[in-house]
C-alpha cells in the first residue's frame, strides 16, 4: 500500500506505508529546512525567489526520499 505524504508548500512524497515513520521524519527535517531557507533568502531578495529556493530544497533530499522507496510529485 502506498502512501502520500504533503510537505506544507504542496509537494508529495509517495510510497510504501511501510516506511512511514521514517519518511513523516525526514518530511520534518526537509519542512524545517525549507522555512529556514524561505526565511533567509526572503532577507536577501523577493518573496518569489525565496519561493523557489524554498521549494528546490526538497530535492537536496532526493537520494533520501528514494532510499526509503518514495518519490516526489
Amino acid at each position: 500500500m502506498e502512501i502520500k505524504i504533503e510537505l506544507y508548500q504542496g509537494t508529495l512524497l509517495i510510497g510504501p506505508a511501510s516506511n512511514e515513520s521514517q519518511i513523516r521524519d525526514l518530511a520534518k527535517v526537509i519542512e524545517e529546512s525549507m522555512q529556514e531557507t524561505f526565511k533567509e533568502s526572503s532577507l536577501m531578495g523577493s518573496e518569489s525567489r525565496a519561493m523557489d529556493d524554498r521549494d528546490d530544497i526538497v530535492y537536496e533530499y532526493e537520494n533520501e526520499i528514494k532510499e526509503l522507496g518514495f518519490r516526489i510529485e
